[in-house]
């Protein structure tokens, strides 16, 4: 239903820590990625924003004209939520190392979001 949206689908997906999260596979009219997560904000709860995005000119069918969910790629899991800001207390370093363990991840900044990131509750 968003604009700049031409096909979607969604799938869970195992994130690095082994936690599942949500994977969203668009073909954009645009490839504005961020606003399209902005405007399902708007709507969704954070923990049902797709955790990964991938972008593809088509989405891939079967032979009955459905979504082939085994033809469509592995986000990817590493891709983190922008320009990396380390923890500068002692506070901030705590969480930074909570949130790696849980995530399975070799590195957190204070500005990254646990959701985007593959978190959940």
């Amino acid at each position: 239903q968003l604009s700049g949206v031409q096909d979607a689908a969604v799938t869970a997906v195992k994130d690095k820590g082994g936690n599942t999260a949500i994977a969203a596979y668009v073909t954009p009219e645009s490839a504005d990625i961020e606003a399209l997560k902005s405007s399902l904000k708007e709507t969704l709860p954070d923990y049902m924003i797709p955790a990964f995005w991938v972008t593809l000119s088509e989405l891939p069918v079967t032979a009955n004209g459905k979504v082939d969910r085994k033809a469509l790629p592995e986000p990817d899991i590493e891709a983190g939520s922008g320009e990396y800001k380390a923890p500068t207390t002692d506070m901030e370093e705590l969480l930074a190392d909570i949130w790696q363990d849980v995530l399975g991840m070799a590195e957190v900044g204070v500005t990254d979001n646990f959701f985007s990131l593959g978190g959940d509750s």
